[in-house]
């Protein structure tokens, strides 16, 4: 058997980690592997504890054993559902659900519940869980003593339940795949550095297992990184949400950088209507008190502009983004205040991109088609200065662009512009399959690279024609 491209290594900051042992390609699978534990998250409607489908009272059937609601009696059969079934029985009492599309309190045990069985069931796979670094729980479930009391799990003790929960929180993944997302804590997976430009990025296979990806060249001795947040926000919310969560400060050298390698994420317009400039601070790693411009030197008050971006992220948050005409308010409205690549202007950028690219491309007006395209080449510069380990939303992003440039040239009645339009965007389309050739075929980005093939053998036969 081939040896890993990497290795475990471990110090006293970062505890153990991944470092590439020899040079790896781009695109390179680094590691598959399954979980080590897999179920719903702490707060979720009722599910199916096989298949993980959203359940009403109509549509649910009461395990025969322990009362958790299922689909059907094949649910019931499930390996999945074994664990808390099992552990549900032994307390000698059915769980009973009664409450359908809201947060349920009950579902907050299953996954701590199939971790727990780990021990008896899949010793091996218990202690790699064991070995996984934990972190006092900041969210709201129920505590240790309530859980032992509730299943009667007199051979545990309260501090290895809570170091579950504990180890659950900090290294759990949202699994897409499923008809709810769950979550899913796989082994060397959790040893993953994070960094805001990492050099690696995550997939999951159609049954449920993580793929790591070189996200581009990775040298020997490289520590191997993902993206522990969302990549595509602005430095002051990727920094809170991962302390939030992961309990530090990230200080990588994008964060260090205020103008984020001269995309401007962060940036709004210089106020001054003489001045074409940026406003920023010279640093978001310490407190604030002024924004500069960086061609006029204005400076403005820290409240000034946090007010400002205050009242703009509320606006964002309540704005429908399922609403094209809306979205296109909100950037026309804001055109001379953000920089065109703010994140906020991103992020309904990104949703408009959606939904103009979710129609038929014939039947957009001419408008529409310009703006996709001007849009999508934003999200392009962005996505591959800031985030290249965001390969799903690259692929996708090269895909809209290709469709688009192809049907602007097909209306432009030129032939020859046509034919070499279809040149190029082949290349694009060849591109995009590569970022989305991992991509499981029960996300729409898996669907998106079936598409491409067709798209291709499409484009092969007009450029074959004479």
């Amino acid at each position: 058997m081939e040896a890993p491209p990497y290795k475990i290594c471990f110090d006293n900051i970062l505890g153990r980690h991944l470092v590439a042992t020899h040079s790896i390609d781009c695109g390179t699978v680094i590691l598959e592997e399954p979980p080590l534990v897999r179920g719903p998250f702490f707060h979720t409607y009722a599910v199916c504890l096989a298949c993980g489908k959203i359940l009403t009272e109509a549509s649910s059937r009461p395990c025969s054993k322990c009362g958790w609601p299922l689909c059907d009696e094949n649910c019931e059969k499930s390996p999945n559902h074994q664990p808390e079934c099992i552990l549900t029985v032994a307390r000698g009492n059915k769980i009973s659900i009664k409450n359908f599309g809201v947060s349920n309190p009950n579902y907050q045990f299953v996954t701590i519940l199939r971790a727990l069985y780990l021990k008896q069931a899949a010793p091996e796979m218990w202690e790699k869980l064991m070995q996984l670094q934990p972190h006092p729980i900041d969210v709201n479930i129920a505590p240790p003593s309530f859980i032992r009391k509730l299943f009667k799990l007199d051979d545990w003790s309260e501090d290895k339940i809570k170091k579950v929960a504990e180890i659950l929180t900090i290294n759990g993944h949202e699994l897409p795949i499923a008809r709810s997302p769950q979550l899913a804590v796989y082994d060397k997976t959790s040893l993953l550095e994070h960094c805001c430009q990492a050099n690696c990025t995550k997939t999951f296979t159609n049954e449920g297992h993580v793929l790591v990806i070189a996200a581009r060249q990775i040298e020997e001795n490289e520590h191997l990184s993902i993206c522990y947040t969302d990549p595509l926000w602005g430095v002051e919310n990727r920094r809170l949400h991962l302390h939030q969560t992961k309990h530090f400060w990230c200080s990588c050298s994008r964060c260090e950088d205020p103008s984020e390698m001269g995309t401007n994420i962060n940036s709004i317009r210089c106020p001054n209507e003489s001045c074409s400039g940026f406003v920023l601070p010279k640093t978001f790693l310490q407190e604030i008190k002024i924004w500069n411009c960086d061609s006029c030197d204005a400076v403005f008050s820290n409240d000034n502009i946090s007010l400002l971006l205050g009242k703009i992220g509320a606006e964002v948050s309540e704005m429908p983004k399922e609403d094209a005409a809306a979205c296109k308010q909100f950037i026309k409205k804001y055109d001379k205040v953000l920089a065109a690549t703010h994140f906020y202007m991103i992020d309904v950028k990104m949703a408009l991109s959606h939904m103009l690219s979710s129609e038929n491309y014939e039947e957009l007006s001419y408008n529409d088609l310009k703006l996709l395209f001007k849009t999508t080449e934003e999200l392009k510069m962005v996505a591959e200065t800031i985030a290249p380990a965001e390969r799903r939303l690259l692929g996708l992003i090269l895909y809209r662009l290709a469709k688009t440039k192809i049907e602007m040239a097909r209306r432009d009645d030129d032939e020859g512009k046509f034919r070499s339009v279809l040149a190029e965007s082949r290349n694009d389309f060849c591109e995009a399959r590569l970022f989305l050739a991992n991509e499981p075929t029960v996300l729409p980005e898996g669907r998106v690279c079936l598409k491409i093939g067709l798209e291709l053998k499409l484009i092969d036969d007009l450029l074959t024609k004479k």
